[in-house]
This record gives structure tokens, sequence and C-alpha cells, in this order.
């Protein structure tokens, strides 16, 4: 079926660049797999489609490629929200000086696009590691700020990621159960199996997406949010993230870690609706014979 938008015709669902959707009065869902959305109302439904195409510069997996504010992946913007899909091997914020953080680029886009002179307000309400990839969020207003930080300290957001490890993970799904103390040394964090008086709750849940000959792919959900927690619990239980060293990966990987941010969900901070944000995966997990699979 074809959607129009302003008398032009969106991408069809088949396409390479699609977009699928599913709405009610309440509940507003974003599959994005590009960027640039913009709303359809047709009585109390809303649905979406592409301004444009995202721009092949905008692909996290490309190493060489200065990340600024016009080759920036976004994936979705309104007045309160900036929803990006973050490259490898940059900081979400406090980077050191001479070297560029997210939220900079992300304010020189603001700025680019909107013509703004001055300072921009970006509020930070979650991070992501320097080496992994993903959807992120930012808000635009100190309300959004607010509420979204909120959202994310009582967990109430959702949020799944996808990692690639070397070798099949038995039972194929499941959910572990550890605890997390940091340590000084190296800036990381030791799994426990039990307590002591310096650890915290560890908790995720993991399925099997996908096993291939260089890897297996697993979308995991987090119980509790700790830091490293994914990194190094997969380690604990001798499944390393490829590419990350730190917590024990023989295994090379092209660009960061083999960590992305795939799924987010989120109570939208003014509306009445639920936003769900979906991020592409870099061209390197191509390589390793990850399929694009549905969330």
């Amino acid at each position: 079926m074809t959607r129009v938008k302003d008398g032009k015709k969106c991408p069809p669902r088949n396409s390479a660049n699609s977009l699928r959707y599913k709405t009610t009065q309440h509940h507003f869902v974003a599959k994005v797999d590009g960027i640039g959305l913009a709303p359809l109302r047709n009585s109390m439904i809303m649905k979406l489609c592409y301004r444009q195409h995202p721009p092949a510069i905008a692909n996290p997996s490309k190493p060489t490629m200065k990340l600024d504010a016009q080759n920036l992946h976004v994936i979705y913007e309104d007045n309160h929200l900036l929803v990006l899909n973050k490259p490898a091997n940059i900081v979400t914020q406090g980077a050191e000086l001479g070297k560029p953080s997210l939220l900079g680029v992300a304010k020189d886009y603001i700025k680019w696009k909107y013509n703004k002179p001055g300072n921009v307000f970006l509020g930070v309400v979650s991070r992501l590691d320097t080496r992994v990839t993903g959807v992120i969020v930012f808000a635009r207003t100190s309300k959004a700020a607010s509420r979204l930080s909120e959202q994310f300290r009582n967990r109430t957001t959702e949020k799944r990621y996808w990692a690639l490890v070397e070798q099949a993970v038995s039972p194929a799904a499941g959910e572990w159960t550890d605890y997390i103390r940091k340590e000084d040394e190296g800036f990381k964090v030791r799994v426990l199996r039990q307590p002591d008086a310096r650890s915290k709750l560890a908790k995720l849940q993991y399925e099997t997406k996908f096993v291939a000959d260089a890897g297996c792919l697993l979308e995991i959900q987090l119980l509790t949010g700790r830091k490293h927690q994914i990194r190094a619990q997969l380690a604990a239980h001798g499944k390393p993230i490829l590419g990350d060293k730190k917590y024990g990966s023989r295994c090379a990987f092209p660009n960061g870690i083999a960590l992305h941010s795939r799924r987010l969900l989120i109570q939208h901070p003014t509306q009445n609706k639920t936003l769900e944000f979906v991020a592409p995966t870099p061209l390197a997990w191509k390589n390793f014979g990850v399929p694009e699979l549905d969330a």
C-alpha cells in the first residue's frame, strides 16, 4: 500500500529503507531505519514517513569520517526530543580537551539546523559507553529533561541491546543474576556470584536472535542498570563481546565493540503517547553475518 504525505509518496514498506508502524490513540510506535520523521494525522491516528533517506556518511561504522553537525545520524526530533544513532568511539559527554563529545556535536547540529546563535540547551538523560553504538535520547527542554530523567531513574523506559559474542549461549534464552563491584584498577567492574559489602545486584535477560560462524547475536534487556553491566556479565559467563579487550575478548572488531543500543521505548515528556525507536546496526555488523532483523 502506498502512503502519501503532502502529495508525495513515502517509501513502500518492503523497500530497503522501510518504516514500520502501528498506532492507536494513546500508543505511538516508530520503528525507525532512517532519519527525519514527520507526523501525518488522520483523525486520531498518527502515521509516519521519511522526509529524506539518511545520508550515507551518517553510518556509525565509518571510522574515518569525522562526526560533525551535518552528518549526525538523527533518528527523530521534535521540540522536546533529539534521538540519535550514536557512532562508536565518541563519549556521550565530558570529552577530554580538544576531543568531541556526542553532546557537543548534537548542540552544533541544533545551532546549524535552526540557525540558533549563542548557547543551546540539551539535557543528558542517559549515556552509552564510548565504544558502544546505537539509540540515545537527549532532551531539548528542561521540562523534558526532568521528566525523562525520572523515567530512566524509575526504570519505566524499555531498552534492548544487541551484542555479538563468539559462541552460542546455552540455554538459548534466560536470565542471569550476579553482583557487580567497581574496581579502581582500569576503570572496570568485577562480577561476583555472591554479594559483598561493596557490590550491587545485577540482573539481565537475554535471547539468542541469530547464530553464524562469525558469532552469536544476543538481544539483552537490563533489569538493573550498572556500569559496564552487559559487558562484564557476558564476560563472566564466558561470552565476552567481540572487540571488548577490557573484558577478555580476543577477537578483533572493526570499530568500537559489538554492543549496540538497538531499541528504546519512552513516554513522550509532554504528550500522552509512547515512542519506540529502533537504531540500525553499523555496517560492520553485516560483515559478521548479522542481518537487519526485526526488533
